[in-house]
């Protein structure tokens, strides 16, 4: 193994110290080394190995909504922050709900929402009320981008792309 040495600003470390606390790492290097394995993933590190490049994943994705048979791509952000199409705006809490579905076309209600706040918990953020995630995918329902139906008595999702 190889050793690396580095300076971290006083408040970071007491950030990593206080996960080592919580039990989410072993120690300082355990941190470091998952963070360096991370950081290798995320710039695809494997892909000539035909892995795969996190990177170009975790790059805003492209949401694609059906009018008449025709699909139209949607392409960049508006100065908003919102996401612009010729009938709808996708809002950023709106794309925190769509990125819930991670690479799947559908999905169980309760599933996307342990997916949504498992997501928000690992980036540090407070997660949502349930009421409040389910009025987001009825807008994005509204605006066309998904389609709730009923199985087996279990409400699911599907991305319309």
């Amino acid at each position: 193994m190889t050793s690396i040495t580095i300076d971290l600003p006083p408040k970071l470390h007491g950030a990593i110290e206080q996960l080592v606390e919580k039990g989410y790492f072993s120690s300082l290097e355990d941190f470091a080394l998952h963070a360096t394995r991370l950081l290798a993933e995320i710039y695809g590190i494997a892909a000539d190995e035909g892995g795969v490049k996190l990177f170009d994943k975790l790059k805003p994705a492209q949401v694609v909504t059906s009018f008449a048979g025709a699909n139209t791509g949607l392409g960049g952000t508006s100065a908003g922050g919102a996401r612009a199409s010729s009938s709808s705006m996708i809002s950023d809490e709106e794309q925190v709900v769509l990125d819930a579905f991670g690479s799947a076309k559908y999905e169980f209600e309760n599933t996307l929402f342990m997916q949504y706040q498992m997501d928000a918990l690992r980036t540090g953020q407070k997660p949502m009320p349930k009421e409040q995630f389910i009025e987001l995918l009825e807008s994005l329902q509204a605006k066309g981008v998904l389609e709730r139906f009923t199985q087996n008595n279990k409400t699911m999702w599907k991305k319309l792309s």
